[in-house]
């Protein structure tokens, strides 16, 4: 008798067991498949950029896109070797910005951004500017400093953030590329500078 009870409690541990070993495979499946979901949106644009695919969007390399193609593009050219142009047919003819001059010169106005748009600053320079040029946010502060710290009397922004200029917009996406440095065509190590260009309709 004694013997039977010890074999139905070894039994009903064994089930116990097999039921929270399956509730953990379940479990780890459904998280697996939250993360590669997650993995996939986050490197989606990042395939367009860094891949062949990017390249081949139709037949004759452009493609229809929207903000949330834009935005990460635009948050990742600091770290790239690639440069965005902005073509507005739209009527909008601001720039993205505009260079004042300290030494009295004419105001330049810019209608791209690279990775030498901003000299001021170092990584937290790079981030207040891009923050402003995307939202027309000049009061964030990222490690005690802010916008107005490196470019107040050097930096013009637009009336409208480019967010709100691209929001809802026909907006078409070119790519191309150039050598860095003219007239290297047979140097296989010579850098190729990738644009990308947005014409806004």
């Amino acid at each position: 008798m004694e013997n039977a009870a010890e074999a139905l409690k070894m039994a009903g541990f064994v089930l116990m067991f097999m039921i929270a070993l399956s509730v953990s495979i379940a479990s780890f499946s459904n998280a697996r498949q939250a993360t590669d979901d997650i993995v996939y949106n986050l490197d989606r644009e990042m395939a367009y950029i860094d891949g062949d695919y990017y390249y081949k969007a139709d037949s004759s390399g452009n493609r229809k896109v929207g903000l949330e193609t834009i935005i990460p593009t635009i948050t990742r050219v600091f770290n790239e070797a690639y440069e965005i142009h902005f073509d507005f047919q739209n009527g909008d003819d601001e720039p993205i910005y505009t260079i004042i001059s300290t030494s009295g010169g004419d105001p330049v106005d810019v209608y791209d951004i690279n990775n030498s748009s901003v000299l001021n600053g170092g990584n937290v320079g790079k981030k207040l500017f891009l923050n402003a040029i995307l939202y027309g946010d000049t009061t964030t502060v990222i490690n005690g400093d802010a916008f107005n710290k490196y470019f107040e009397h050097t930096v013009k922004l637009p009336s409208q953030s480019l967010y709100e200029r691209l929001k809802g917009k026909d907006i078409t996406e070119c790519a191309g590329s150039y050598l860095k440095n003219p007239g290297q065509e047979n140097n296989a190590n010579e850098e190729k500078i990738r644009v990308i260009k947005y014409v806004i309709k």
